[in-house]
């Protein structure tokens, strides 16, 4: 089998699996939003390094949800400074302030999203929307958010502190598939 077949194998497998253990929850969330939003309410998307990409992918899209906005702090996105996000994302005390700037009110919903669930600004962003009343929705990948541990205070991770779920039923780390003679 070559790298492509196997890499094509192995895409459609997740995206199985995905249907499989997440469809039914993507549509109840997806109910609700709707509900939320004929309510008023204003769907929030947020995310740091290349999570910030599916946030983005919420805001301003041709037919998309008018009601739906990126939280898009540059500090948070890779294109500036190369490991400034990676650096900003790990520090406590800042989530707040930028959902305040952002205007969030109690009866919206937010969704962060983390791949890993353990950093710092994403849990906090999901503890202090959570305080303020959002209903907060996590997109995260399960089998690696519980193979490390938090770095945040609280010792808990992104799943641990949101009120639903979505596994985006990812493998452990970044990669699918290995390199021969590498792990």
């Amino acid at each position: 089998m070559t790298k492509s077949n196997e890499f094509h194998s192995i895409v459609n497998e997740m995206l199985s699996k995905i249907m499989d253990t997440q469809l039914s929850k993507i549509q109840k969330l997806g109910e609700i939003i709707a509900e939320r939003t004929l309510d008023g309410s204003i769907l929030f998307g947020f995310g740091t390094g290349h999570s910030h990409v599916i946030a983005e992918e919420l805001y301003i899209r041709a037919g998309g949800l008018f009601t739906a906005k990126g939280i898009l702090e540059p500090e948070f996105m890779l294109h500036g400074t190369k490991w400034k996000s990676t650096a900003l994302e790990r520090i406590e005390g800042i989530s707040k302030s930028i959902l305040t700037l952002n205007g969030v009110r109690s009866k919206d919903v937010i969704i962060i999203i983390s791949n890993s669930g353990r950093n710092p600004v994403p849990i906090e962003m999901a503890l202090e929307a959570k305080k303020m009343g959002l209903l907060v929705i996590c997109i995260t990948n399960m089998a690696h958010s519980k193979s490390i541990s938090s770095r945040h205070k609280s010792g808990k991770k992104l799943f641990e502190v949101a009120d639903h779920i979505v596994d985006n039923c990812g493998f452990p780390g970044d990669a699918a598939m290995g390199i021969e003679g590498e792990p």
